[in-house]
């Protein structure tokens, strides 16, 4: 918990630096989200990271908080995370120079990570899959 918490933070500290509208990736200028969606990401970002540090304090929350990342509806989670990822690596290409070695040990990192992420993300949907069809074959079936 206290990890995902720091990252939470960390992530919504960045979202909320965001001010650019476009990124620019190898001369090419890319429209982005507007300002207040990274606004909202960081809000929303911050007051999970807040929950997830108070978790590590207080066993109650953080079985609440196990049940509902490990459980059928936390692919809500890893897709939540997924996509507070996306939005601040994108903020880190754009803080380092194109040139640079920093700038491609950023990219590859980040594909690593967003692999990781997604596969994650992907197991959580197969499980939220198969809960459903165990609970609607419940329903039909007495």
């Amino acid at each position: 918990m206290l990890s995902d918490a720091i990252l939470f933070f960390t992530f919504g500290l960045i979202a909320f630096g965001i001010e650019e509208r476009t990124l620019v990736l190898f001369s090419h200028e890319i429209y982005t989200i507007p300002d207040w969606v990274y606004t909202f990401y960081g809000t929303l970002t911050v007051l999970l990271s807040i929950i997830l540090f108070l978790a590590t304090f207080n066993k109650r929350l953080a079985d609440i908080m196990n049940n509902l990342i490990e459980g059928p509806s936390g692919f809500i989670y890893w897709t939540y995370f997924l996509c507070v990822y996306v939005l601040t690596w994108a903020k880190g290409l754009t803080l380092v120079p194109q040139d640079e070695f920093t700038f491609y040990l950023i990219v590859y990192l980040g594909i690593v990570w967003f692999v990781i992420i997604t596969i994650i993300w992907l197991k959580s949907i197969n499980k939220f899959i198969r809960w459903l069809r165990e609970f609607h074959y419940k329903g039909v079936v007495k």
